[in-house]
């Protein structure tokens, strides 16, 4: 399936943006597998006041690194939450649970990347296809949300698998999905 042509307002290359504002954040593609040769999935990241990040997950094979451009945000590496400030610089290895939230009332400007590239493009872009359609209303997650995140976190096992909730919870919900019919 190719994504990009079944969204011709996301241009997923170095410059374009996914709008994920309605569940509290927006990513500026600076670096594409393609722009990289599959060595990184790069971009800025604005975290809207008050938005969390994806549940507790691991890359099992990829490196994970957030670096501060503006404000400050929480980041749980290994169990430990910390706030990171303008300069700060996080690097998650492989395997290492981790996830964010902006618990300030400012935007926070992050610059994320993954490395290897793998397949964050079309999970970033499909879960923006997901925070602009009527599965995802709001930052407040309802049983339907759940249901197709887990449906996408299931699709990308190799990019990214749930900690908490544990992995069987998130296969589950997204078996339930499928005999439900949702699509992602």
């Amino acid at each position: 399936m190719d994504l990009k042509s079944e969204d011709p307002a996301v241009v997923v290359n170095g410059g374009g943006t996914l709008d994920l504002s309605s569940i509290g954040m927006i990513f500026r593609i600076r670096k594409t597998a393609a722009d990289s040769a599959g060595e990184s999935f790069e971009m800025e990241m604005d975290l809207l006041p008050g938005s969390g990040g994806t549940p507790l997950h691991i890359h099992p094979s990829a490196e994970e690194s957030y670096e501060v451009l503006q404000g400050t945000f929480d980041v749980n590496v290994g169990g430990t939450w910390k706030t990171a400030a303008r300069g700060d610089r996080i690097v998650v290895p492989p395997g290492t649970p981790h996830t964010f939230r902006n618990s300030s009332a400012e935007t926070v400007s992050l610059y994320n990347a993954h490395r290897p590239a793998m397949k964050f493009e079309e999970y970033f872009t499909r879960l923006h296809r997901l925070a602009n359609s009527k599965a995802i209303r709001s930052q407040r997650m309802t049983l339907t949300a759940i249901i197709h995140l887990s449906m996408l976190m299931s699709m990308y096992p190799e990019e990214i698998q749930s900690v908490n909730p544990p992995g069987i919870v998130v296969r589950t919900l997204a078996a339930l999905g499928r005999v439900l019919g949702y699509r992602v």
